[in-house]
C-alpha cells in the first residue's frame, strides 16, 4: 500500500505543532532563535510522528532527544543527523521543545520515546 501526505494534513501538523508548543511556553524562546520570528519550525520527526499516530494503533520513537553540539565528554561533538557529516544548527528548531513536544503526546496517547 502506498500512503500519500495531503498538504491539507501537513498544515494541520504545524497548526498543532505551533498550538501544543505555544501552550509549553516555547515560542517566545524559539522567536529569538528563528531569524522570521515565527518561533521554531516543526522537525521531521514531527512530521513523522502526527503521520504515524495516524495509521499505526502505538508509536515507539528512537533516537528523539535533545540536539547539542557536544556531548558530555569534552571535546566530542555530536552529529546533528546520525547518516550524514550536516553541521548542525539550533537556529531553525529547537530540540528541547520537540523533545517536550514529544513527551507531552506520550503522557496522552500510546507514544514510547526510548
Amino acid at each position: 500500500n502506498t500512503l500519500i501526505l495531503s498538504p491539507d494534513f501537513m498544515m494541520a501538523a504545524v497548526d498543532l505543532w505551533y498550538k501544543v508548543s505555544a501552550d509549553l511556553g516555547g515560542l517566545d524562546a524559539c522567536r529569538k532563535l528563528n531569524r522570521h520570528g515565527k518561533g521554531c519550525k516543526p522537525t521531521t520527526g514531527w512530521y513523522a510522528l502526527a503521520f504515524a499516530s495516524q495509521v499505526c494503533e502505538e508509536v515507539h520513537m528512537y533516537g528523539f532527544s535533545g540536539w547539542r553540539k557536544h556531548t558530555r565528554d569534552k571535546g566530542k561533538k555530536a552529529p546533528y543527523h546520525y547518516f550524514d557529516g550536516e553541521t548542525g544548527t539550533t537556529g531553525v528548531h529547537s530540540f528541547d521543545l520537540s523533545l517536550r513536544v514529544y513527551k507531552t503526546f506520550a503522557e496522552q496517547y500510546p507514544i514510547y520515546l526510548h
